[in-house]
């Protein structure tokens, strides 16, 4: 059944090919109407190309404009048979006028965007600059479009030194310029055409999604713009807080107008009449918790109690005491909505001490009892360890004793959480604490016991180095397992 409604979905598609070929536009419609959903984005049997390269290589405007409607994001950025896209294809034939019409052309521009295709876009805002604040046919224009752009093209500040390197060359090059481009078209644009263009919306969406910059460049672009506020009357100081971006709130808090008014600025409130330290304690679907992994989760929540502190800073006390609509102030709207992550924390902690302390409780019994059977044991005359004089016997003796000192120090560190009363307080400074240097301590340990045991080897098996080399080679994984420790501190702080 299936196979026989893609037969007759190919027949059909085979039909609009010809009617799009031949620029019959009510035939076209009428095919449209027929199809499946997804039929339109497929390729045309022998043809390399969808209906939309069609189109556009015939120039048939007014199809164009109806295929991109129908069309879905994956089917737009379909290639040919020759590695162009439809966007690319225009681009390359010079069907300007179909790329630039206000409502047709803002639909390409904001659809290339999304896709990625940055090269289509930058030629679009080339040949039509006003492109840049025209809507779509879902209302919604190209420099809202690029500010929406949160996983596609993420912060450059975000990534690593080589991902940095390749984000450069491959994506924030174009991204810049074609905001570059946006931001000179806003400066030549009336405050109504501005708001038509949905500008402020941008402004707060790129704030939203920590795209620092594009804050930046708009800052830069009129300083003006610092005032804009949201659908919940949420200016972008708020916005920045409550999505823990402390790098666009560095930049607003920097400004030179703001010495001016920033006291007004941070006082005012949101439809629920939260000020901007009530920010800092509510958490949004959008606010950055789920991407913390279980592990780092308790590090996290000292994180979040160091933010609002830090926000807590440069407000008036009096608004440290200010209620919101439901009658929380910014403390106890923090400790509400924050229990169930200091639960998750507490309950990571315990667990992690718990298998720790196992751990190091069983190096320090191993490393007591190896005190007193050494290698070679003792002169039956003198009672002195056999290998006493030797080097060896020296660096045994030196790491058993580190061993045995440092599970202890880590048993001790990890009863100390065990035993903690898990307060904000405690989570802040004590917990950490204690996590950290418990994790040190038991890695050092076992790393000191690996010694123990090859120096041991070694003065047993001295005579015999074809056998205790390769032994202790054994010990090469584990080692550089160890070493992976302190990195996994990284992950935690």
């Amino acid at each position: 059944m299936a196979e026989h409604r893609d037969v007759e979905e190919l027949d059909k598609l085979s039909e609009l090919y010809k009617a799009v070929r031949d620029g019959d536009f009510h035939k076209t419609g009428e095919i449209l109407m027929s199809l499946l959903d997804n039929t339109v984005n497929w390729e045309i049997p022998d043809k390399g190309q969808t209906v939309l390269h069609t189109a556009v290589t015939y120039g048939h405007e007014d199809i164009v404009e109806a295929l991109v409607m129908k069309m879905s994001n994956e089917g737009l950025a379909m290639y040919d048979s020759h590695g162009y896209t439809a966007l690319s294809k225009a681009a390359v034939l010079g069907k300007q006028q179909m790329e630039i019409q206000d409502h047709n052309g803002a639909t390409l521009f904001t659809r290339a965007i999304y896709i990625g295709t940055l090269d289509i876009a930058l030629d679009l805002i080339q040949r039509c600059p006003r492109s840049a604040l025209a809507l779509d046919k879902d209302d919604e224009s190209p420099i809202l479009a690029l500010a929406s752009m949160r996983h596609s093209v993420p912060s450059k500040t975000q990534l690593g030194f080589w991902k940095q390197r390749i984000y450069s060359w491959k994506i924030h090059d174009p991204y810049i310029e074609l905001l570059s481009l946006m931001s000179e078209e806003i400066s030549n644009s009336k405050p109504q055409k501005l708001k038509d263009g949905l500008v402020h919306s941008a402004i707060c969406q790129a704030t939203k999604n920590g795209i620092f910059e594009f804050v930046s460049k708009m800052l830069k672009t009129d300083l003006e713009f610092i005032t804009v506020r949201d659908e919940d009357d949420r200016n972008l100081f708020m916005l920045a807080v409550l999505h823990r971006h402390e790098k666009i709130f560095s930049i607003l808090y920097s400004q030179d107008m703001m010495m001016n008014y920033y006291s007004f600025m941070k006082c005012l409130l949101d439809v629920d009449g939260n000020n901007i330290l009530h920010m800092a304690g509510i958490i949004e679907h959008s606010t950055p918790v789920n991407q913390i992994p279980g592990a780092a989760l308790q590090i996290f929540s000292v994180c979040l109690i160091l933010y609002m502190q830090e926000v807590g800073k440069i407000v008036h006390p009096k608004d440290k005491k200010t209620k919101n609509k439901n009658g929380f102030t910014p403390q106890q709207l923090f400790t509400r909505n924050h229990k169930n992550m200091m639960k998750e924390g507490e309950k990571w902690m315990k667990d992690t001490a718990g298998s720790c302390t196992v751990v190091g409780a069983l190096i320090i019994t191993i490393m007591f009892a190896v005190t007193f059977t050494i290698p070679g044991g003792n002169n039956q005359d003198t009672g002195l360890p056999i290998f006493l004089k030797k080097s060896l016997f020296g660096v045994f003796m030196i790491s058993d004793a580190l061993s045995f000192f440092l599970s202890s120090t880590s048993v001790l560190m990890f009863l100390g959480i065990l035993t903690s009363r898990y307060t904000e307080d405690d989570f802040l400074e004590y917990l950490p604490r204690q996590m950290i240097i418990g994790l040190f301590t038991l890695f050092c340990s076992i790393a000191t016991m690996m010694i123990t045991f090859a120096s041991a080897l070694l003065i047993i098996l001295h005579e015999q180095l074809r056998i205790s080399i390769p032994l202790i080679s054994l010990l090469l994984p584990e080692t550089c397992q160890i070493s992976l420790g302190p990195k996994s501190l990284k992950l935690t702080l």
